[in-house]
């Protein structure tokens, strides 16, 4: 499960400059907690692919009250009413360094840092709706791992490859069994992680120091 995400978006390929670009392109927070403002690629339709930004937590307008979601299952966004039209209408993608997760042992917490072993932005799949107050905000997709991380792990983010972004993105695809046809995943080989300082459990800081190496 993802408990936190670092962005940092001084330096992007260039298959991510889509407008609006440059309003994020000095983004960088190694601590972005559930709930806080994330900057991320979805298609609005008269204006094609931009980025935005949006709250992480998925609210839709209609729902008042209750737990508001920052991650869901894919086996439940295409069927669960709560998401309804969400995975056919609106699919969105947030670009990372990496993610947290946190793992119960003696004495505590230890929290691990995932990221891409060569080192290049890995994106997460999302869902998103507009909530009471006009904000867009958006839930961040999971589902059971397709291979070994170093680490046993739950659940991990739906992580789309680079060449499958257009279609993930793209409108015209509605289907769900279209959809999945249509993207390929990043391979969790690819993927790597190790301890960090408990400390991230308790700053609000993000500077990039929360994501080294500790033993």
């Amino acid at each position: 499960m993802i408990g936190r995400i670092a962005i940092d978006l001084r330096e992007v390929p260039d298959f991510l400059l889509f407008s609006q670009w440059k309003a994020f392109d000095s983004t960088v927070n190694y601590n972005v907690c559930p709930h806080d403002h994330v900057p991320a690629i979805y298609n609005d339709g008269p204006h094609g692919t931009r980025w935005e930004r949006f709250r992480w937590g998925y609210q839709p307008h209609d729902v008042h009250g209750g737990a508001i979601p920052v991650n869901v299952a894919a086996e439940r966004v295409g069927v669960d009413e709560f998401y309804r039209g969400a995975l056919a209408e609106r699919r969105c993608a947030v670009p990372i360094v990496g993610w947290h997760e946190w793992e119960l042992v003696p004495g505590g917490t230890q929290p691990y840092f995932f990221t891409r072993s060569d080192g290049h932005l890995l994106l997460l799949a999302g869902v998103h709706v507009q909530n009471t107050f006009g904000q867009l905000t958006l839930a961040i997709i999971t589902e059971p791992p397709r291979s070994r991380l170093e680490r046993p792990s739950g659940r991990v983010p739906l992580l789309i490859a680079e060449d499958s972004l257009d279609a993930w993105l793209d409108p015209e695809l509605v289907e769900r069994r279209d959809i999945r046809k249509a993207i390929s995943r990043v391979d969790l080989s690819q993927v790597t992680n190790w301890k960090v300082s408990k400390e991230i459990l308790m700053a609000r800081a993000g500077d990039e120091s929360l994501i080294e190496r500790v033993e």
